[in-house]
């Protein structure tokens, strides 16, 4: 057997892909430690992979909305990332300029907000929509959601009006 072939079926062992009697064959004697840790690693993976595969957020009753699932699990978790990483380089952007608040405030709460909504835009994409609408207007942080949007809505008004 090549050594090549070798390789290859210790990765399909590692993947668990492979039935037990094709693993005897495998001899374990030359593994090196770069084999182990990435069988390890492979295996970590893999086990994470098993663990988050049919994972789908729920309200709170429980129920699915099907209308939003309409996107797969990745591209929710790609919008996600995007939109997240968006509001993350708005609030850096943000503070790169709060020296110059007294002279550009536009600057800053544009930014600011703009950051802001894009991260409650990255959850909303995650959770679904109306799940996440209504867990802002629960009754425990309905209170802490008007707040947050009115001192948005504020500070826009008063920086560009």
């Amino acid at each position: 057997m090549s050594s090549g072939e070798q390789q290859f079926r210790e990765s399909l062992r590692s993947f668990r892909w492979a039935s037990s009697s094709n693993n005897a064959n495998i001899s374990t004697s030359k593994s090196t430690p770069f084999s182990r840790l990435a069988e390890n690693t492979s295996n970590f993976f893999g086990s994470v992979g098993n663990r988050v595969q049919g994972y789908l957020p729920l309200t709170n009753n429980g129920e699915q909305e099907d209308e939003w699932f309409t996107l797969t699990r990745w591209q929710r978790l790609v919008g996600f990332g995007i939109l997240f990483a968006s509001g993350a380089l708005c609030f850096i952007i943000a503070f790169i300029s709060l020296p110059l608040l007294a002279i550009k405030p536009r600057k800053f709460a544009v930014t600011y907000t703009m950051g802001s909504l894009l991260i409650l835009s990255s959850f909303a994409l995650l959770y679904g929509p109306f799940a996440h609408l209504r867990h802002m207007i629960s009754r425990e942080r309905l209170p802490f959601t008007i707040a947050y949007i009115g001192s948005m809505a504020t500070t826009l008004y008063f920086a560009i009006g």
